[in-house]
């Protein structure tokens, strides 16, 4: 999920301004505000290219649980943008929360919110015009919680934060 939603972002705010994968990604009221700051970011003839690593979710809390995952490794390579573009690569160390965060349709008791928390490292090139932009690029290693919700039976980011 997570892997997910730095592709899209990338993809959002890359060079193609492809906002496709947001509607499967996130939820409202997020999903407007990155629309918008895409739109705003191709008016200006920009674009954001977005390199992300050692992505490791450090906890999964569902509205029915409230115990923190262990991690587990494995690697993963975040998606492309149009026109063949690395969007955002990704390495991730990941944890069980898929198993947390995924159960059967037809569960009674199925949890429809979730917190996952994570650490990442994001680094941001700015481009106008096709040129970078002097001082733009901004490595960071970012604390993120991310609130998700269950909607049509498919999980979506309803909204961020750093910690």
């Amino acid at each position: 999920m997570i892997e997910s939603w730095l592709s899209a972002k990338a993809a959002a705010m890359g060079e193609s301004h492809d906002t496709t994968q947001l509607d499967r990604i996130l939820a409202e009221p997020m999903l407007s505000q990155w629309k918008a700051d895409a739109e705003q970011v191709k008016a200006g003839n920009s674009y954001l290219k977005y390199e992300h690593s050692n992505l490791q979710v450090t906890s999964v809390k569902t509205d029915e649980s409230t115990a923190d995952t262990s991690a587990a490794s494995s690697t993963a390579e975040g998606g492309q943008t149009d026109g063949g573009q690395t969007g955002s690569d990704v390495t991730t160390t990941s944890t069980p929360s898929s198993e947390v965060l995924s159960s059967p349709t037809d569960a009674p008791n199925r949890p429809e919110r979730a917190t996952v928390e994570a650490t990442i490292t994001e680094k941001i090139e700015s481009y106008t015009n096709g040129r970078l932009d002097s001082g733009s690029i901004t490595p960071d290693n970012l604390r993120i919680r991310y609130y998700l919700t269950r909607q049509d039976g498919e999980w979506q980011i309803e909204s961020v934060e750093p910690f």
